[in-house]
Order: structure tokens, then C-alpha cells, then sequence
């Protein structure tokens, strides 16, 4: 994970923005596989928050809590997805393929299941 959440030695990178994001980089294990993990928010007085990635047959799906800050997940896929939905609704997704990965760019403050479909 990477992002801009606190000024310390940031200000060694400092790119002049002032934007606060989070950048999650989610690699999906083996087909059938979940993988589980968790987060610190620090924004949120160092609240422990979990999160889950399962790798099913034709789509990934990510399980998040809501986060105080703006979330770009990053996600390694092996092509690029037929479609990208947040909690059901299709959204607007980017892949990069230079490093095979779909950018998924979210909102704070909202519960989210991120559905990658193949």
C-alpha cells in the first residue's frame, strides 16, 4: 500500500499536491484461492480493518470496509476485464497495460465488493 497520508518525510517526495489517497496493489493468488488482510487506518485512531480477495472463475473479488480516504486499488490481473462493478453497479475502471493492472478508483467512507469480470 502506498499513499499520501502523512506530511513527516513526504515532504523529501513532495510533488506539490495536497491530495490524500491510498493506493491498494492487490495480487490475486491462484484461481479458487482467497486471500485476507488487514489495514491500519490511521486516520481513524489506528482502527484494524479487514479486507478479502477471492479468485473465482472468471472474476476477482475484493471485500472492503469503509476507509477513511480516497482508495485506488491496483489490481494485477492476467487480461484486461470485460467489466468492473462496486457493490453491483458498473463503474468506470482504467487498465494499464504496460503492467497488466486495472485501476479502480473509489470514494471514502463506503463499505465496498469489487467485482472483476473476465
Amino acid at each position: 500500500m502506498t499513499g499520501r497520508l502523512l506530511d513527516g518525510n513526504s515532504k523529501l517526495w513532495d510533488n506539490g499536491s495536497e491530495e490524500k489517497k491510498l493506493n491498494i496493489y492487490a495480487f490475486p493468488g491462484e484461481k479458487g484461492e482467497t486471500v485476507k488482510f488487514n489495514y491500519v487506518d490511521y486516520l481513524e485512531n489506528n482502527k484494524e480493518k479487514d479486507f478479502s480477495m477471492r479468485n473465482g472463475d472468471g472474476e476477482t473479488e475484493i471485500t472492503s470496509p469503509p476507509l477513511s480516504i480516497e482508495t485506488v486499488y491496483i489490481v494485477k490481473t492476467d487480461a484486461g476485464p470485460k467489466e468492473v462493478k462496486v457493490n453491483g453497479e458498473k463503474v468506470k475502471w482504467e487498465w494499464d497495460n504496460a503492467y497488466g493492472t486495472v485501476i479502480i478508483k473509489l470514494k471514502e467512507g463506503k463499505e465496498n465488493k469489487i467485482q472483476i469480470v473476465y
